[in-house]
């Protein structure tokens, strides 16, 4: 799973910003909005690639491909 490298360097990168670590079936990992009307950024491995949740607007898939 790609969360298993993901999660420690995320963690590392961004200490003290609330990065929430979650179980599936929901994301794996959650970074609480900065604003309420934005939202939530949520990372979600999908086995093969990350789908990127970007707030209540848009989302993207990451693949190493």
């Amino acid at each position: 799973m790609i969360s298993a490298i993901l999660i420690p360097m995320l963690e590392q990168r961004f200490p003290g910003r609330g990065v929430k670590s979650d179980a599936r079936p929901g994301p794996c990992m959650t970074f609480p909005a900065a604003h309420p009307e934005v939202g939530d950024i949520q990372i979600y491995d999908d086995g093969d690639e990350i789908t990127l949740l970007a707030g209540n607007f848009t989302h993207g898939h990451f693949s190493n491909h």
